[in-house]
């Protein structure tokens, strides 16, 4: 198959040789008919650009989606709910969660806090914890996080 310029060459050279050969024969004709032929060359010509362009764009879409996914994997996921991430020991997100429910059993739908004393030893009944200190490490890490805070000294509410 003959390129674009070869074929242009080539009704060039026959447009010519029709004027030497028929000297009457009307040339504006073949004028029009050349330039039309090159305003349908270039019109494919920029047909064949964006075709690759656009495919040139769903392969690099196609690569970023890819990168993105196996970026996104890597994320630990956010539990709406809890405000917990998975990806975390069974037992800590076990811990977490009975803290959690914990907490909001106490505080009940009337009062907006539940004060220190109280809620530690709930925590240490519910058997999830080991004691006392490790039922303070967790209002700590819930306050660091800011899933709690102190609305007074010794009183805690959810944030």
């Amino acid at each position: 198959m003959a390129s674009r310029k070869e074929r242009l060459r080539e009704i060039t050279e026959h447009a010519h040789k029709m004027i030497n050969d028929h000297p009457d024969f009307d040339r504006q004709w073949i004028y029009q008919a050349l330039e039309e032929h090159i305003i349908l060359e270039w019109g494919s010509a920029q047909q064949t650009r964006n075709d690759y362009l656009k495919s040139v764009a769903a392969m690099l879409k196609e690569e970023l989606a890819k990168r993105d996914s196996e970026i996104e994997a890597k994320i630990p996921k956010l539990d709406n709910n809890l405000g917990m991430l998975y990806g975390k020991p069974p037992s800590v997100v076990s811990k977490e969660k009975a803290f959690v429910e914990m907490l909001q059993h106490l505080i009940g739908p009337g009062n907006d806090s539940v004060e220190d004393k109280q809620l530690i030893s709930e925590l240490v009944k519910s058997g999830k914890f080991d004691g006392e200190s490790e039922a303070r490490k967790y209002i700590q890490k819930f306050s660091r996080e800011g899933q709690i805070f102190e609305i007074r000294p010794g009183f805690w509410a959810k944030s």
